[in-house]
């Protein structure tokens, strides 16, 4: 009998909990792509040819739509000038900014007078839209699966999609190609398969069509809708802790791997200490 009373009470809690835990999927962020390869004569960057056989380099250009903090985009840009890509391959590997996002042999081989621009450009999804959410499956009763993701794209997430493309278009043709815009080449087609064309590529071809660095799920805030504490905790819970990407409020739009991996030693730091 006390068992079962036991039983009865910590069903009771851990009820009592979930009423309590407010918020639980209701925000969701993460961030939209898109991927745009260039390339500009060596000549016209280098006219004393002082670049070496392989030159690798990288910057992080970080910028807003509409003047608002809350549609950030960044742009991850490769510059790769590899005068033999098939002998310098395996150290072009090694020291390469970013192998995911860096240029395919077929534009390399088919680029040795000229520098090649790989653009990963990230935008923050808006976790303001009440048309993307993390929620639970009511009608799956399998623990592993029961979750359903919606993402609906509203008017925010199209402007600043849209800033972040054309800000891309204009780095490459106003900043990075000294003779501007008639200069640049950009690559149609699959990473293998595909040509250099002077004509901008069509949005349907640069923009990815599957989210990256999802967060916001379990956002973090002394805010009643927020269902994690500034301690880590679970609201309404006394030993549940979270930490990871699903605490961001906002998406933001750096790539979240150290932040979380702080975040996670910042957790363990407290609860060791407890």
């Amino acid at each position: 009998m006390h068992c079962l009373s036991q039983h009865h009470a910590e069903q009771s809690r851990a009820e009592q909990s979930r009423a309590e835990l407010t918020g639980l999927g209701q925000r969701f962020s993460a961030h939209f792509i898109s991927s745009i390869v260039a390339r500009v004569p060596k000549a016209d960057l280098d006219p004393a040819a002082d670049l070496g056989r392989l030159e690798l380099g990288a910057c992080y250009v970080a910028g807003i739509a509409n003047n608002s903090y809350e549609q950030q985009y960044h742009i991850q840009l490769s510059a790769l000038w590899d005068e033999n890509p098939v002998v310098n391959s395996p150290t072009a590997l090694r020291y390469m900014p970013d192998v995911v996002a860096t240029a395919s042999m077929a534009q390399l081989l088919s680029s040795k007078d000229h520098v090649v621009f790989v653009c990963a450009v990230l935008g923050e999804l808006d976790y303001t839209n009440p048309g993307s959410w993390f929620l639970q499956n009511s009608d799956d009763s399998n623990i592993t699966t029961n979750s359903l993701l919606q993402i609906e794209e509203n008017g925010k997430d199209k402007q600043t999609w849209t800033a972040m493309d054309e800000a891309t278009f204009n780095i490459l043709e106003t900043v990075l190609s000294p003779k501007g815009k008639t200069a640049v080449q950009y690559w149609h087609g699959a990473p293998d398969e595909g040509d250099w064309k002077t004509a901008r590529p069509e949005q349907s071809a640069i923009r990815v069509d599957a989210p990256v660095h999802e967060s916001s799920t379990l956002h973090i805030g002394t805010q009643t809708d927020a269902p994690v504490d500034l301690d880590y905790r679970f609201k309404g819970a006394s030993n549940v802790y979270v930490t990871g990407g699903a605490l961001w409020p906002q998406g933001g739009s750096w790539n979240p791997t150290l932040t979380m991996v702080a975040l996670a030693q910042d957790l363990a730091d407290k609860l060791s200490a407890k």
